[in-house]
C-alpha cells in the first residue's frame, strides 16, 4: 500500500480480502481461498519483477502421437480428448484470467425460492508469465502469448487510454483472445488498431471490438444479495447479463462466458412441437421427467419477463405457447391456426388435436376443406387454387404460383465465366507445380455438426475419435500414405477478405479487383486428420470432416464470400498432403474403423 503499512504483497491481499479493515464502508470481503490468494500474488509479482518467473510446463498425457507431430498445434490435446471421449477446449473470456487471477467462475442458478447461487464451479489453470510491463511501454504494440494451453492464442496490449477491468498503474493493460466470439474468425495482431483501441474487423462478419469496454459491475464474491445487486447495476448502467440455458455445461462459448447458467429440460422431457424441412408439424411427446431442477426454456423466459414487469407470460405448459403463437402463423408457410381453432371448438388442447394426427403429423399451411383439416404437400402448385375459402383458411399467391409476373418459375442460366466467379476459381484451384489437390469437406453421418454433443458419448467418440480424411489411392501412394496414418493438409496461400468491398460497377466486386484494392489478404491454413485410403473419392480430390474441434478442415479453404449471395465458399479448399506419423488407430481394432465405404 502507498502508506507502507504492509511489507509484502501477501499482507496487502489479506487486507483487501478481509474487506479493508475496520471503519471501511466501501469494500466488501472477497472470501478468497488460500490458492486464489497465492494466484493473485503470483500474478502481481509477474507484472512488477525485474526478471520473469520461470515455470516448468505441465506434462501432457502420453499419447501414441507424441514425438511425431512436430509442433502441429493442438494435436496432443485432440488425441487425449479422443481417448477420454469427453474433449474440452479451454478458452477464457478476453481478460478474465487477468481479473480473476487464473480462475474462471460460473454461477449455476435457478429461480427457486431462496435458491439463487446453487453451486460454484471453478476452472483452475496453471499460472504462467505472459509478459512484462516493460515490454508494453510503447502503447499500440501487441504482444502475442498462448494461454491456458499452447494452442490458445492471445494478445497482450497497452492502450493509450484506461480500459474497463484494465490492469497496471494506468489500468490500460488488457489481454484478449484472437478468436472472434461471434463466428470464430481469426484476428491476429495485424488487426489491432491502437489509434482507436479496437481489434478488427473480423474476417467473417466484419465487426470490430472495443478493447476499452468492460462493465465495472462484476461479482466479487458469492453472496446472494451481492450477486443480484451487481447484475442489476450492470444492466442499469447499459451493460449485459448473459444467461445460458442448456442441458449440460458447454465450454467455452456458453458456460464460461455466462453470468447465470440454468439447467434446461431437453427433448423427451417436455411436450413440444416442431416443423421439419417439408413443413411437417408433429408433436414430440414427453416420455421422461427432466433431471434435478431442469426446466424448459419457455419457463425461464417467462420468469425473466415477469420479473422485468412485462404483462402476460403466464404460461403453465408448452401447449399454452403453442396455442398463443397460432394466430401469428397466419399467412405464412407454417400456418397452423386452423388446427388450434378446431381444437378449441372441440374442447381440446391444440397439442391433443395434433397428437390425434399420429407420428406423421400434418404439413403446413393447414387449410379447411369440407370441415376437415387438410395439409399442403407442395407449394407453388396450381392444384392448391382452392376457389372459395372455407372457415379460417387463408389464401396466398405462393400457394399455387411463384412470386413472378407470370406466376411461373424463372430459371436463370449462369455462365461459367463471369465477374463473380471465374477469376476467383483461377486463383484458388490446385497448383500442379506444388503438388496440390482439391481438399473439400463435409459432414459425418454419425457425428452431428462439430461433434459438440456426440463426442460426449463414449460409443460415438470411439467411432470417430479423430477427424478423418478420405484420399484416393493415386493421391496417397506418392506420399507413402496408408489408412490409419496421420496426414497434414496444408495450403500456403489462403485468401481472406478483410473488409467490406466498395465499388460502383460489377467488376469492382470481382476477386481480381478486390485483391488489387487491398480487400484480400493471404495467410496459411493447415489441419491434421487420420487417412482413409479409398477410391470412393476421385483422384485429385480428398474429403475431410469439416468441423472437428481443434482440427478444422476448412482451414485450407478461402474466406472470400460470393459477391452475389454473400455466402462463403468453404468447400473449395486446396493443399498438399503430407504424412506426419501413424495414428493410434492404424493397428487398433477397438476404435475408428478405417474400412472404406463406397456406395457403389
Amino acid at each position: 500500500m502507498r502508506s507502507g503499512a504492509f511489507a509484502t504483497l501477501a499482507e496487502v491481499v489479506d487486507f483487501y480480502d478481509a474487506g479493508g479493515g475496520s471503519g471501511n464502508t466501501v469494500l466488501e470481503p472477497l472470501a478468497l481461498t488460500d490458492e486464489e490468494k497465492a494466484d493473485l500474488v503470483a500474478f502481481l509479482e509477474a507484472l512488477s519483477m525485474d526478471a520473469p518467473l520461470t515455470m516448468e510446463a505441465p506434462e501432457l498425457p502420453e499419447t501414441a502421437t507424441n514425438g511425431h507431430l512436430g509442433g502441429v498445434p493442438g494435436m496432443n490435446k485432440i488425441e487425449t480428448a479422443a481417448r477420454s471421449a469427453q474433449p474440452k477446449r479451454p478458452c477464457m473470456n478476453r481478460r478474465d484470467f487477468l481479473v480473476l487471477g487464473g480462475t474462471a467462475v460460473t454461477v449455476l442458478a435457478t429461480f427457486g425460492e431462496g435458491a439463487f447461487a446453487q453451486q460454484l464451479v471453478t476452472s483452475s489453470y496453471t499460472r504462467k508469465v505472459i509478459g512484462k510491463v516493460s515490454e508494453l511501454e510503447d502503447a499500440g504494440v501487441a504482444v502475442p502469448f498462448t494461454y491456458p494451453t499452447d494452442d490458445i492464442e492471445n494478445l497482450l496490449v497497452m492502450l493509450d487510454e484506461e480500459a474497463g477491468a484494465g490492469v497496471g498503474e494506468d489500468r490500460n493493460i488488457v489481454a484478449f483472445n484472437t478468436v472472434c466470439p461471434h463466428m470464430g474468425g481469426y484476428m491476429d495482431a495485424s488487426l489491432f488498431r491502437p489509434d482507436h483501441s479496437v481489434l478488427g474487423p473480423c474476417p467473417l462478419h466484419l465487426s470490430t471490438f472495443d478493447l476499452t469496454v468492460r462493465n465495472p459491475n462484476q461479482p466479487r464474491h458469492l453472496g446472494r444479495d451481492h450477486l443480484i445487486e451487481t447484475l442489476i447495476e450492470r444492466v442499469d448502467s447499459g451493460g449485459m447479463v448473459l444467461v445460458n440455458s442448456d442441458i449440460y455445461p458447454v465450454e467455452p462459448l456458453n458456460t464460461q462466458y455466462a453470468d447465470i447458467v440454468l439447467p434446461a429440460a431437453g427433448w423427451g422431457e417436455v411436450d413440444f412441437t416442431r416443423c421439419n424441412a417439408e413443413r411437417r408439424l408433429r408433436l414430440y411427446a414427453k416420455f421422461n421427467d427432466a433431471p434435478g431442477e431442469a426446466k424448459p426454456d419457455w419457463w425461464a423466459i417467462a420468469r425473466f419477463a415477469q420479473k422485468m414487469g412485462f404483462k402476460g407470460f403466464d404460461w403453465t405448459e408448452s401447449n399454452d405457447i403453442f396455442e398463443e403463437a397460432a394466430r401469428f402463423s397466419r399467412g405464412g408457410v407454417l400456418n397452423y391456426y386452423a388446427l388450434a381453432v378446431h381444437a378449441k371448438r372441440e374442447g381440446k388442447k391444440a397439442h391433443e388435436k395434433l397428437r390425434e394426427l399420429g407420428t406423421t403429423g400434418i404439413q403446413t399451411p393447414i387449410r379447411v376443406i369440407g370441415g376437415e383439416l387438410v395439409g399442403t404437400p407442395k407449394l407453388h402448385d396450381p392444384g392448391n387454387d382452392w376457389g372459395e375459402l372455407e372457415d379460417v383458411t387463408t389464401d396466398q399467391k405462393w400457394l399455387y404460383a411463384f412470386g413472378t409476373h407470370t406466376g411461373k418459375a424463372n430459371l436463370l442460366k449462369t455462365p461459367w465465366n463471369n465477374d463473380s466467379w471465374s477469376d476467383f476459381y483461377e486463383a484458388i484451384k490446385p497448383r500442379p507445380e506444388k503438388g496440390e489437390i482439391w481438399i473439400t469437406n463435409g459432414r459425418v453421418n454419425e457425428v452431428w455438426q462439430s461433434g459438440f454433443d456426440d463426442l460426449r458419448k463414449p460409443e460415438l467418440a470411439k467411432r470417430w475419435p479423430w477427424p478423418h480424411i478420405v484420399i484416393h489411392p493415386e493421391d496417397a501412394a506418392p506420399q507413402g500414405i496408408e489408412s490409419g496414418d496421420l496426414v497434414e493438409g496444408f495450403n500456403d496461400t489462403v485468401y481472406v477478405q478483410t473488409g467490406e468491398p466498395v465499388g460502383a460497377g460489377s467488376k469492382d466486386l470481382s476477386f481480381s479487383e478486390l485483391l488489387k484494392n487491398g480487400h484480400i489478404k493471404t495467410t496459411t491454413g493447415q489441419f491434421v486428420a487420420v487417412a482413409i485410403v479409398s477410391d470412393e473419392m476421385r483422384s485429385g480430390v480428398a474429403k475431410a470432416a469439416f468441423s472437428y474441434p481443434g482440427s478444422m478442415a476448412n482451414a485450407v479453404c478461402h474466406a472470400v464470400p460470393d459477391p452475389v449471395s454473400g455466402n462463403y465458399r468453404y468447400k473449395l479448399g486446396r493443399g498438399v498432403l503430407r504424412k506426419v506419423g501413424e495414428s493410434a488407430y492404424k493397428r487398433n481394432f477397438l476404435a475408428m474403423s478405417l474400412k472404406p465405404r463406397p456406395i457403389v
